[in-house]
């Protein structure tokens, strides 16, 4: 489990260890590039959105993100939280690290279910909250379920 930066560090970590031994990854408000995440927050500001593009890339690297980790974690059950309430780390970047993970196991026959399914049980169980995880996942899955052309 890792939330927000904490998120970021987990995925890469799990990625080099390994996964064995390992159950499930839970990320919370996290995101798959630091210099993105930097860019979308500095965008944010009237008086630092100037400075969003020259910060993000002098300052920041991509090196440790989690983008390129994924692949290595795909045969973990994987859950992503994210709230649009989140003052730190901008939504679009939950909807970024949900679409990479549909990308990896999407290919798979319902690896849109399979996701889903995997994370419910997980979040469900990490929560205690039904009520939860069908508002967590509703605002994930429903959206990305309904634009796709199979139904």
């Amino acid at each position: 489990f890792g939330q927000s930066l904490g998120g970021a560090i987990a995925l890469n970590a799990v990625a080099r260890a390994g996964t064995e031994g390992i159950g499930a990854v839970v990320v919370e408000g996290s995101f798959l590039s630091y210099r993105d995440v930097v860019r979308q927050i500095l965008a944010n500001g009237w008086l630092t959105w100037i400075f969003q593009y020259p910060v993000a890339y002098m300052f920041f690297s991509d090196n440790l993100s989690p983008r390129d980790d994924l692949k290595a974690i795909a045969d973990l059950p994987f859950l992503v939280i994210h709230g649009e309430a989140d003052r730190v780390v901008p939504i679009q970047a939950g909807r970024d690290l949900f679409a990479l993970a549909q990308r990896i196991v999407g290919r798979l026959p319902g690896g849109l279910a399979i996701a889903t399914n995997m994370g419910c049980a997980a979040f469900a169980a990490a929560s205690g909250s039904s009520t939860a995880t069908s508002a967590a996942f509703a605002r994930l899955a429903i959206p990305d379920r309904a634009s796709r052309s199979t139904p």
